[in-house]
């Protein structure tokens, strides 16, 4: 594993690299083809991140929100084990689907994707509110820490774990493609 904690995932413009923020505040380069490091460095612990509002634009919600992602007019709040779909302060619809509170959305053109508690990864279509069009369970024993799209990947997604590794899927086909195993050690704690 890394050592403790992905907390968060995001592509960079750089083919195959994927920026990796673990618990610790390291920062690590990550080669998803070679599944190597390219750099690691250490960050100062963030201030506590404020938790957005739908206040002002008076979008009713259960729960605190726990995700954002916008794609176009559409804005998408995670609330408990919901996902609001609002367009212009006015709600869409609402996406249930998730058992355990959803922590993460990130939206990819006519999709959603969404991680929860429950460690599911479901697939939802703009405008269609009867479900998620695809259900994808983790393994066993892993806890959801962070998503991300590498640009250069059609229909795929990296997922971050607590435990360390992280996961590409393809969610188009629903399968498991490769586990990163991080090795110990390649990347020296900061």
């Amino acid at each position: 594993g890394w050592g403790c904690a992905v907390k968060c995932l995001t592509p960079t413009t750089q083919l195959d690299i994927v920026v990796v923020g673990l618990a610790d505040g390291r920062v690590v380069l990550h080669n998803i083809r070679e599944d190597a490091a390219v750099c690691s460095y250490a960050t100062f612990p963030p201030d506590p991140p404020l938790a957005p509002s739908f206040r002002r634009a008076r979008v009713p919600l259960e729960k605190r929100i726990r995700a954002l992602a916008c794609k176009g007019d559409l804005t998408y709040a995670a609330s408990g084990k919901n996902i609001v779909v609002s367009k212009r302060a006015k709600v869409e619809g609402t996406w249930s689907g998730h058992t355990g509170k959803v922590n993460f959305i990130l939206a990819l053109s006519d999709y959603v994707l969404s991680l929860g508690e429950d460690s599911r990864l479901l697939v939802w279509q703009s405008g269609n509110y009867d479900g998620p069009v695809k259900d994808m369970q983790l393994p066993e024993g892993v806890t959801p820490s962070a998503i991300a799209h590498p640009p250069t990947y059609l229909n795929k997604v990296v997922v971050g774990s607590e435990e360390g590794p992280l996961y590409l899927y393809n969610f188009s086909s629903e399968k498991l493609i490769y586990t990163f195993k991080y090795a110990p050690g390649a990347v020296p704690p900061a």
